[in-house]
């Protein structure tokens, strides 16, 4: 499980993405995600708060993320999408262009 407090906490200290992404084991879209979140709620400049304010700052002001998609894909109903029937061409017609 990613331990927010400590992403933040790498991000206060100026870490680069790559860094604080291999270290912690997520991608550096996740770490992207979470520095722009704190950069737009003056975390980054401010005391690192505890895990239960984090939490619920958190909770409050961060987007739900939309399911993976193949997730999505799998669960969805398939989708017809209908257009003319296919042409059929003979042999003849693209022998004679």
């Amino acid at each position: 499980m990613l331990e927010i407090r400590e992403l933040i906490r790498r991000l206060q200290l100026d870490e680069t993405d790559r860094q604080i992404a291999r270290d912690l084991q997520v991608s550096r879209k996740t770490v992207r995600k979470y520095r722009r979140w704190a950069q737009q709620h003056d975390v980054l400049t401010a005391p690192l708060p505890d895990a239960a304010t984090l939490q619920a700052q958190l909770k409050t002001t961060l987007p739900a993320s939309p399911p993976p998609m193949s997730t999505v894909i799998q669960n969805s109903p398939a989708v017809v999408i209908e257009n003319s029937p296919p042409r059929r061409v003979g042999l003849e017609s693209l022998s004679h262009g």
